[in-house]
């Protein structure tokens, strides 16, 4: 939201719900993707009453001509509120700068002088936070459970926080036992010290990512995989999991090792 110069400087009495919704702001930023609902929930249970914040809906479309869809409602308990005088009424506030295409925040208000305009742009401000990181975590997810590629997310400690049906198809692992698995106990040893060496580079902050192909031992067997790993960072930069994913290239290297036996070896005696 814009102010110009004319815009008055905050009162005392303001402070206290601007520092409110920055908090809100800093609760949402640093929140795991998973925990967004509860956490916005939890943010209009503590300032909604203080702006006169009777109920809260999230309505988005993919383009203007696709039907609105509820994606997020809250509402407070009405015998919450001291007044019930004439004014009640809803505020829409477009969600600037977010992910999604089309997506407005209704606010309904128990009296609109206990909420001013400004107040609710800045409150949308952050519903439309909230809203913009579910959607991209969504479509994530989809594109996640979808991908014919290996792919596995896992804790800064190395635990397993979530894995496709094509890395446990690679693995040979049922969901109850992958949890339970360290990312070393499936690499050959031989490739272990590069894979502890790249990881810890990338847990110190000196790379961002990396690329390796190893061997892993799968219940079907030694699999050579070329792995591609990334630091996923919170919006404050702070290091919260690790993306890998996995290309299975046994058939690849099995080739090029036949091409190269042929190059350097008598086709007639085998010999070198």
């Amino acid at each position: 939201m814009r102010h110009d110069d004319s815009s008055p400087p905050a009162s005392p009495d303001d402070q206290p719900l601007l520092a409110a919704l920055s908090q809100a702001s800093a609760a949402i930023a640093g929140c795991p993707d998973m925990d967004l609902d509860a956490q916005l929930v939890a943010v209009l249970d503590d300032i909604g009453p203080a702006l006169g914040v009777a109920a809260v809906t999230v309505w988005s479309a993919s383009n203007p001509s696709a039907p609105l869809q509820r994606m997020f409602s809250w509402r407070h308990e009405p015998t919450a509120f001291e007044s019930d005088e004439p004014g009640e009424g809803t505020v829409l506030v477009p969600v600037a700068g977010s992910d999604l295409n089309h997506t407005v925040v209704e606010i309904e208000t128990a009296g609109v002088h206990h909420a001013e305009r400004e107040y609710l742009e800045i409150l949308a401000g952050v519903i439309g936070q909230a809203s913009a990181r579910r959607d991209h975590a969504e479509r994530f997810n989809a594109a996640f459970a979808e991908a014919s590629v290996a792919m596995s997310i896992r804790s800064i400690e190395g635990r397993l926080i979530a894995c496709n049906p094509a890395y446990r198809l690679l693995h040979g692992l049922i969901e109850e036992h992958a949890a339970a698995e360290l990312p070393l106990d499936l690499v050959h040893e031989e490739d272990r010290p590069h894979v502890e060496h790249a990881r810890a580079e990338l847990l110190a902050g000196r790379r961002s990512s990396y690329q390796l192909e190893i061997r892993l031992q799968t219940p079907g067997g030694q699999r050579w995989v070329r792995t591609s790993t990334s630091a996923i960072r919170s919006a404050d930069g702070t290091l919260r999991s690790v993306l890998t994913l996995l290309e299975d290239v046994t058939q690849q290297r099995l080739t090029g090792e036949v091409l190269e036996h042929h190059a350097t070896h008598d086709t007639l005696t085998g010999l070198p």
